[in-house]
């Protein structure tokens, strides 16, 4: 089973994201791709919002590419979760790439979580993201915590943090387990 969303553009005083979701399982190489969007506003969050829990599982996908957020508060322009645990294992893959958050509030460039954990050959992938802003931090990964295990992957590269505050061009994380 397959998600795509494309070419999606909010706008407005609190701009929305793409995909909404409370929580987000999948199984089986089941995917979901977000290409293209963006939003533009006072208040602009991630091309996808997860807000309770995300859980990928056996060869499942979940890819978010060429999206932008602009806006105030921008905040995870490829994946935002602020309080989501995000459980990855058995060759599934998170990936975000070409992503970038633009703002005064700018933070999470590319995926903003809570905590993140890796196991069993799955991977977590970001590429070529950023975040610009006059308080922008996490341009790459920010989470609270991220754990790896058993083969567990994560790979950053060429990515980046612009601005007078600037913190965690890479990776922002208060801990960090392996």
């Amino acid at each position: 089973a397959s998600l795509e969303i494309s070419n999606m553009i909010c706008t407005g005083d609190d701009s929305g994201s793409a995909l909404d979701v409370r929580r987000a399982q999948l199984w089986d190489f089941s995917s979901v791709w977000v290409r293209n969007s963006s939003s533009d506003g006072r208040l602009s969050f991630g091309a996808v919002s997860v807000f309770e829990r995300l859980s990928m599982h056996d060869n499942s996908t979940f890819v978010v590419e060429d999206s932008v957020m602009l806006g105030g508060g921008s905040a995870g322009a490829g994946l935002r979760g602020p309080a989501v645990s995000a459980v990855l294992q058995h060759n599934a893959q998170l990936s975000v790439r070409r992503c970038s958050t633009d703002g005064a509030g700018g933070s999470g460039g590319a995926v903003a979580l809570q905590s993140v954990t890796v196991s069993h050959n799955a991977k977590v992938v970001i590429e070529d993201s950023s975040t610009s802003g006059s308080k922008s931090q996490g341009g790459c990964l920010s989470v609270q915590w991220i754990r790896l295990a058993d083969a567990g992957g994560l790979t950053m590269e060429r990515c980046r943090t612009m601005g007078p505050t600037s913190s965690g061009g890479a990776l922002v994380a208060s801990e960090f387990v392996q």
